[in-house]
């Protein structure tokens, strides 16, 4: 969450963190704000975490490489160079920006598939690489919000998101979960419209209740 030209800029875990805990979304929002500075957290774990999630997802799309796939590097994208991988039509588009209204993130993963859409005779889904073999509802909820965004951008709704977490040998290094968009969009939307409500109504009365967000939380 930024608050940049007198507006709130939100993002995927926006939402997630909501649903996890209200009280953590009200500090986020403070420190938009810069009514208050998030604390840092030295949590050796999270970042042994984070740096096998990076390994996890370069070696995903370095199998993708060796399948002949297009792919662009691993960097952050700006919105404009995201949109010009599209219109390429490359095979995978890694760490792209996007960008609709006051909402943007970065999908690990953007994998073309059949279709037609904005840019020509194919269209885009989303793919997360995660290390847990279980999908959390936070997972599905940045999922489809990255989905909601890549949906007007290209002008074409996707039909799946994809999970990619590690297989269970080397001959199956990979296991993909596919989900279908319309079969959450409903609860997509609700999550959406009640994050967005309380964001307007703010700043509203929380309070630090121990929830299981606190275990990965800057503000425990």
């Amino acid at each position: 969450m930024r608050f940049e030209n007198d507006s709130f800029i939100y993002a995927a875990s926006d939402l997630s963190t909501h649903v996890a805990c209200k009280h953590a979304s009200q500090l986020d929002r403070k420190h938009a704000l810069k009514e208050i500075k998030r604390p840092y957290r030295d949590d050796p774990v999270l970042e042994a975490l984070r740096q096998r999630g990076a390994e996890h997802e370069a070696a995903y799309v370095a199998s993708l490489k060796s399948q002949g796939k297009t792919a662009t590097d691993s960097s952050r994208k700006s919105f404009e160079a995201t949109l010009d991988a599209m219109r390429e039509g490359k095979d995978v588009i890694v760490q792209g920006k996007l960008v609709v209204d006051n909402f943007e993130g970065f999908p690990d993963i953007l994998i073309r598939v059949e279709g037609k859409s904005r840019f020509g005779d194919w269209c885009y889904e989303v793919q997360d690489t995660k290390l847990s073999r279980n999908t959390k509802t936070t997972t599905i909820i940045q999922l489809c919000f990255y989905s909601d965004l890549l949906e007007k951008i290209q002008e074409a709704s996707p039909r799946d998101f994809h999970v990619v977490m590690p297989g269970d040998s080397p001959e199956q290094p990979f296991q993909i979960e596919n989900y279908t968009l319309t079969d959450f969009k409903a609860y997509y939307g609700f999550i959406k419209s009640r994050f967005i409500e309380a964001m307007k109504t703010s700043p509203i009365a929380t309070y630090p209740d121990e929830v299981p967000h606190c275990a990965i939380c800057n503000w425990w």
